[in-house]
């Protein structure tokens, strides 16, 4: 009988074991080979290598996020570490679980939540592509659950498990390794060297006819009734969580064409977030005293190129620091050397742009694989780069 129970005991370790280096498989092939791997996969990827509780700043929300801000930037000038953590077109669905995600792995002095995936129309708040840009990157856990639960009805599986989407991605392969690389260079290093910024090479053709004397910049338009629940439901969450280190606001967009009525939505969204308690704060550029500049600092209406990337990391971490008291942690030595890594990357990636501009490139440029190795020839050795911040001192 003895003999039979330890029989049952080894088979039954056995399965479990298998079954647990069949799980462990799956989640690395997932996680590096079969995803739908893109800067989106680096970004989100990179703030889960951040060591816990050391972040002074997190923004969550969509393109803007890692578009108009580098945390690797601020790190050098002003000595507080930071992470954009957005994707593309994210919807105000997403925003709740974003937040509960930052709060698992941070403690941030301030957490800026970007509210422009409040402003979207049913079409955009229910294309599934703006929520797999999210889900498919964020690990398995009661958080990502809800969301897939929340917004998915069909296909479930798919979502908690994305490989079985894009088990056939093995085709684009060595193309798309690029992306694969990238993750594998972060997780061997600990963290991402440029926290998932992006850009492209270009200059938004601004349209004179578009002068702010012909936009109404007081007028309020109301936000797509689902839209406006879920923001309601994220601020109660933020007010019932007694979360007082949360601001919401508005990066920079150019108030032109569609942006018009998405400017006047984010007035309506101001008296919203202030009935909660909390700080709304817009940056949008036309009417506002930016040192930006509409026909240099844009690669389109919603985004800024490397020029105005850095000249709003300066205004936004001034502000930060102004009004909300952002002062630098106190890091390890090990923190300090991988921080001043990443604003070693950041120059080095500006360069980058700055000489593809002169070549009439158009490219996007991000932690691709590809684009680091371009970007090592412009990197200042470590021990003769000085910290920005530090020399001021």
């Amino acid at each position: 009988m003895k003999r039979k129970s330890k029989g049952y005991l080894k088979r039954t370790i056995k399965l479990l074991s298998l079954l647990l280096c069949i799980f462990v498989c799956v989640y690395i092939l997932q996680y590096f080979f079969f995803s739908n791997a893109d800067n989106n996969s680096v970004r989100i990827h990179g703030f889960y290598l951040e060591d816990k509780d050391s972040l002074d700043v997190v923004i969550i929300g969509a393109s803007e996020s890692y578009y108009d801000y580098s945390p690797g930037y601020a790190y050098d000038q002003y000595g507080f570490t930071s992470y954009a953590y957005g994707t593309p077109s994210t919807t105000i669905f997403n925003y709740k679980t974003m937040l509960k995600e930052v709060l698992r792995k941070q403690n941030p002095k301030v957490i800026f939540i970007e509210l422009n995936g409040a402003y979207y129309d049913d079409a955009e708040l229910d294309d599934k592509i703006n929520l797999r840009n999210y889900t498919d990157h964020i690990p398995i856990n009661q958080n990502k659950i809800e969301l897939i639960n929340r917004c998915v009805e069909d296909d479930k599986l798919e979502y908690y498990f994305p490989i079985v989407k894009f088990h056939a991605i093995w085709k684009d392969y060595p193309s798309g390794l690029g992306w694969t690389i990238s993750m594998f260079e972060n997780q061997f290093r600990g963290y991402s060297a440029l926290k998932g910024i992006r850009t492209k090479i270009e200059t938004h053709a601004y349209k004179e006819s578009s002068q702010v004397g012909e936009v109404n910049l007081n007028k309020r338009v109301p936000l797509n009734r689902r839209a406006e629940t879920a923001l309601r439901d994220l601020l109660q969450f933020c007010k019932d969580e007694k979360l007082d280190n949360v601001v919401f606001g508005r990066m920079p967009h150019n108030v032109e064409g569609f942006n018009v009525m998405r400017f006047q939505r984010s007035n309506a969204t101001k008296d919203i977030v202030e009935e909660y308690g909390f700080d709304f704060v817009c940056f949008d550029v036309n009417g506002s005293d930016s040192s930006l500049d509409i026909t240099k600092d844009f690669f389109n209406l919603e985004h800024l190129n490397i020029y105005g990337q850095r000249k709003f990391t300066d205004e936004f971490s001034q502000y930060l620091m102004e009004h909300y008291g952002v002062t630098p942690s106190d890091l390890t030595d090990r923190q300090k050397v991988e921080w001043k890594d990443s604003a070693r990357y950041y120059y080095a990636y500006y360069d980058l742009c700055d000489y593809l501009y002169t070549q009439d490139n158009s490219d996007y440029i991000c932690e691709d694989y590809r684009n680091v190795v371009k970007m090592k020839e412009y990197l200042t050795p470590m021990d003769e780069f000085t910290l920005g911040f530090e020399s001021k001192q």
